[in-house]
């Protein structure tokens, strides 16, 4: 026989040993599916019921398909045990019917009671067995949905002072316009004064502002933001990137204080701050926090009050310590910066020193905890570094501490500063220390301007319906070894009916002492108006008593004054008034035989959509409410009076709210009756300083009026309906047959009914009388079959 083929043989092989291979893979595989199959499939004797569930007190909407195991045991839906917020327990699920059921005895169960006869399962679950439910203050975060930045405006302040030592007249401007994403603006100032004439520019500055980021980007003229606790900001000219969390005026920044607990059913929670509620709200069962911003710096006490469905009560409180200066944990305030220091601001428009440039960083850690820290570096070798941190004890009070270092060409030197501060309802003090060696140095700031050392100590007390107790020390070291102190005590009372009255006195001792008395009575006589009466005494000063009556300009148009009679002071009177179109003010003063006057005129000219107006003074934002042909139309901004539309049906609103959603609202009753609006009130959100365009959804349809009678002469009677064009629109037959109905066309056919029967009218209309709303005559309506 011939030998085999060796290579034929070890092919066969391997061929049987893949078929070998494949067929173990297969067997294990199909053990492993029956295996898992039967670990999840139902026990025998397994029941499925269609049941009606309820879970801590909370039904569930839908019918449930449950199991009931042999053991008497309820399994559930993996997608109903989610909906009720019960995180899935690990146990090994049956699978039935293409759903995972899961064992309500791995879940904390408490009880499970059935009713057979309305097949009801009703289920306890310990509260703890639920997932948390975080409660807390609800915030509209703008991100970048507002409008974009349009609109050109020119503030301006006009003066005029004559005095004995002759005319002065000053112009204030300041210059604003949106460009592309951003907002220049640039301030100036032009004085004559004692036959001279200046100009002077004061700041020019390019904004850009970043919602979505909190922040800001600044080209031009600003003011830096070193470190909170030992910086000193400085003018300068340069590019700055920093937080702006005015960009999300909803954002709560500081630490709010949270409390937890449990409910095993539905609840309601009331909040309460300082023993004054804040909020009323539903939880549903299971663990629970509620957080709350404090309405009030200091000392205080939170505490809820938990009610469920079965009405017992439960009161949950703990105390708190709320500060400005901290902030929320995770929030950062941050700003990175760099140009030329700003030299002779307001005596000289562009006097530009050493290149600086800085960073600094502020962050949450805690909800009582809060670091921060700063570097900076200025031409000519100086280099300084600071950090700090600032921390809430409840119940106690903030405490403060911060180092910085700086090099320079004096040498090393060193800063410190510590601090504590304590604010409840009835005490209040704080004390502080501020200490500085002799070669520190602080970038652009000048080295005669440096405080060596400063000492500050306060302490107050509220005397329970009465009023308050005030007492303040300060003393102060410069640079030169010049010393002052000063002491404090002041007594104010709260206010009643008969008034207001404050006591003060004042000692401060430097190169010479001082001592002063100020005595003041506030009496309200009415909603705008009061009078008041001051005196004054000091170691180096004349007596001088004062009676003043005010009034106080009203938030929208109208007219205040102020009359002042005197004795060792001025005698003065002055008269000021706003208009939609500006301020102005008048104001005489009379003092020891010499006369006084001045008079200042203060807006604003705005131009947006090609639109010019005068207007008050734009500090803010500002829109344009467009509502055309509809002329006189009253505007409101937050329910307050705010303009009328012009005759091309334009008003001009100077007094917006950036990055919030303005309430902008019409009157009704000033929309002519043929007009038609879908929404009276109108929600846009502008940019910072900018305009936004306001649309108000409104349309004039052509409306007419006319008299129905009937075919044998008699009016159609009043009340009778109309129904005009098929349309859904329905108006009402009043007395004599006279009708109005709006919404015509061309050619209309009226449809009119009253009782069983009905009538028809073709009514024509010419679009010519669209202006005025025309009385078309008297119509016969043709009767109709019932």
């Amino acid at each position: 026989m011939p030998a085999p083929d060796r290579h034929d043989y070890r092919r066969g092989l391997g061929s049987d040993y893949l078929l070998i291979f494949y067929l173990l893979t297969l067997l294990w595989i199909s053990c492993r599916a029956h295996s898992e199959e039967s670990s999840t499939v139902p026990p025998l004797h397994t029941v499925p019921v269609l049941i009606r569930l309820n879970i801590n007190g909370l039904p569930v909407k839908n019918t449930v398909m449950a199991l009931q195991t042999p053991d008497k045991n309820w399994w559930l839906p993996s997608e109903v045990l989610s909906a009720a917020r019960i995180p899935l327990p690990k146990t090994q699920p049956i699978h039935f019917n293409r759903l995972d059921f899961h064992s309500i005895s791995a879940i904390g169960l408490k009880t499970a009671e059935f009713d057979t006869a309305s097949q009801t399962l009703d289920i306890q679950f310990a509260a703890d067995a639920f997932q948390s439910t975080r409660l807390q203050p609800e915030v509209s975060l703008t991100k970048d949905s507002y409008d974009a930045p349009s609109g050109q405006f020119v503030n301006y302040d006009l003066l005029l002072d004559q005095s004995p030592s002759g005319l002065r007249q000053s112009v204030f401007s300041e210059l604003g316009s949106a460009a592309g994403p951003g907002v220049v603006t640039s301030s100036h100032a032009y004085l004559q004064l004692e036959g001279m004439d200046k100009h002077l520019r004061l700041d020019t500055t390019y904004k850009v502002d970043r919602p979505s980021d909190r922040a800001s980007w600044r080209l031009g003229d600003t003011i830096s933001r070193p470190g909170s606790m030992l910086g000193r900001p400085v003018r300068f000219g340069g590019l700055q990137y920093s937080t702006n969390f005015l960009t999300q005026p909803g954002l709560i920044i500081t630490p709010m204080a949270t409390l937890g607990g449990q409910a095993a059913l539905p609840s309601t929670v009331d909040l309460y701050v300082n023993n004054v509620m804040q909020s009323s709200r539903q939880v549903p069962p299971g663990p629970f926090s509620v957080s709350t911003a404090p309405l009030v710096t200091g000392d205080g006490e939170v505490s809820m009050r938990v009610r469920d469905i079965a009405g017992r009560e439960e009161i949950i409180s703990q105390r708190f310590y709320a500060s400005t200066a901290l902030l929320s944990p995770g929030l950062s305030d941050f700003s990175f910066e760099g140009g030329f220091l700003r030299q002779n601001f307001g005596r000289e428009s562009d006097d530009y020193g050493d290149f600086f440039g800085s960073t600094s960083y502020r962050v949450g850690l805690r909800p009582t905890l809060t670091a921060e820290g700063n570097a900076q570096v200025q031409q000519g070798g100086l280099t300084s570094f600071s950090g700090g941190v600032t921390s809430a004890f409840a119940g106690i009070g903030t405490a403060t501490m911060a180092l910085a270092y700086s090099h320079s060409s004096a040498g090393d030197g060193l800063q410190s500063l510590l601090g504590f501060e304590r604010r409840s309802g009835r005490h209040s003090f704080a004390l502080r220390t501020q200490v500085t060696s002799e070669n520190f140095r602080q970038v652009g700031v000048d080295t005669a301007q440096i405080i060596r050392r400063l000492d500050t100590a306060f302490w107050g007390y509220r005397l329970d319906g009465l009023g308050s107790i005030n007492l303040s020390y300060l003393s102060q070291q410069a640079s030169n070894n010049r010393s002052a102190e000063i002491y404090s005590a002041s007594f104010s009372t709260l206010r009643y009916s008969w008034g207001t009255f404050v006591v003060s006195a004042t000692q401060s001792r430097a190169e010479t002492s001082q001592s002063s008395i100020y005595l003041l009575w506030v009496l309200p006589l009415e909603r705008e108006v009061n009078a008041s009466v001051v005196h004054s005494r000091g170691s180096n000063q004349q007596e001088q008593t004062v009676f003043q009556a005010n009034k106080s300009l009203p938030p929208g148009e109208g007219v205040g004054y102020r009359l002042q009679a005197a004795v060792n002071a001025s005698q003065q009177a002055a008269v000021f008034g706003q208009n939609r179109y500006g301020l102005g003010l008048l104001e005489v003063a009379e003092l020891n035989g010499q006369t006084s006057a001045r008079a200042s005129v203060t807006g604003a000219i705005a131009r947006l959509e090609d639109q010019w107006f005068l207007t008050q003074r734009i500090n803010s934002s500002y829109g344009l409410v467009r509502m055309p042909g509809l002329n006189n139309v009253r505007g409101y901004v937050d329910n307050r009076r705010a303009s009328r539309t012009n005759s091309d049906g334009y008003a001009f609103l100077p007094r917006l709210h950036p990055y919030v959603r303005n309430h902008v609202s019409v009157d009704q009753l000033d929309l002519p009756i043929d007009a038609t609006i879908d929404a009276l009130t109108v929600r846009p959100v502008p940019a910072w300083r900018s305009g936004v365009v306001i649309d108000f959804p409104v349309r004039q349809q052509a409306a007419a009026t006319l008299n129905l009678v009937q075919g044998d002469g008699k009016a159609v009677p009043a009340g009778a309906l109309i129904r005009m064009n098929q349309a859904d629109n329905i108006f009402a037959v009043g007395r004599e047959g006279l009708t109005f109905v709006s919404g015509l066309e061309k050619e209309n056919q009226l449809t009119v009914s009253w009782g069983s029967r009905r009538c028809k009218v073709l009514l024509p209309f010419s679009a010519s009388t669209e202006t005025v709303i025309p009385h078309l005559g008297e119509f016969i309506c043709s009767e109709l079959e019932p």
